[in-house]
This record gives structure tokens, C-alpha cells and sequence, in this order.
């Protein structure tokens, strides 16, 4: 593509407004066809939060400053881990795994995801005095 003449930010920017574009098409269509369906919900916040993640990626290297661009690599590593725990719940639901410890694994997962999501912006608390360049 770099011999065509375009350049990288611009490839990226593309690709990233493609991927909100079909992104948001499904949530929509997905969501609205039956909003009180369990698996669409979770489709739905699923697809929300890859939103978020590419988005805050794609911010952290545009980022003029190192502090901004650390900000939003936290915030896009912290939604990983929701994301993750979001595909569990999306594969539970859809494969109708009812067994009593399935549903536990699965309230584990979205516990450990959302707690991990602290240890991401607490890192400095544990990991004081590094230099980042």
C-alpha cells in the first residue's frame, strides 16, 4: 500500500473507521432485534467495549505526549480484560452451557475481569520509580 502512495495514519484511520462502521451496524441490528434477549445484551456490550479497545489503542498512538499516550494504552489494556470475560459469557450463552458450575465459572470471569481492571491504573502504585521512555 505504500507504493500506491498512502501513508500509514491515513491506512489506520480507514481501517479504523470501517471497523466502527460495521461494529456499530451489528450492536444495532443484534441489540434491537430482541433488546431483552440475555445473548444480545452481552453481544451488544461486547461489541461496545471492541469499540473502546481499538479506539483507545488507536488514540494511545496518535498521542502527542507519552502521559496521554499511557493513559489511553491503560484504558484500552483494561477493557481487554472485560472484553475477554465478555467473550466467556457471549460462548456460555450462546452454547446454552446451563450446568451449575458453568454459571460460576462465568460470574468468576466477569469478577476477575473487572478486578483486574483496577491493578491496570493502580500499576504505578506497585511498580513506583520505572522509567517509561
Amino acid at each position: 500500500l505504500m507504493g500506491l502512495g498512502l501513508e500509514w495514519p491515513l491506512i489506520s484511520k480507514i481501517l479504523i473507521f470501517l471497523i466502527n462502521t460495521i461494529g456499530m451496524g451489528l450492536l444495532l441490528l443484534v441489540y434491537f432485534s430482541n433488546p431483552k434477549a440475555k445473548l444480545n445484551r452481552i453481544f451488544a456490550l461486547m461489541v461496545f467495549l471492541m469499540f473502546v479497545w481499538v479506539n483507545c489503542a488507536f488514540l494511545a498512538r496518535l498521542a502527542g505526549k507519552e502521559a496521554l499516550a499511557l493513559i489511553w494504552i491503560r484504558i484500552a489494556w483494561a477493557i481487554t480484560l472485560l472484553f475477554f470475560a465478555l467473550i466467556y459469557s457471549f460462548i456460555f450463552y450462546f452454547t446454552k452451557e446451563q450446568k451449575k458450575y458453568y454459571k460460576y465459572l462465568n460470574i468468576i470471569s466477569l469478577f476477575a475481569g473487572v478486578v483486574f481492571i483496577f491493578f491496570v491504573f493502580l500499576k504505578t502504585l506497585f511498580c513506583a520509580n520505572q522509567d517509561l521512555s
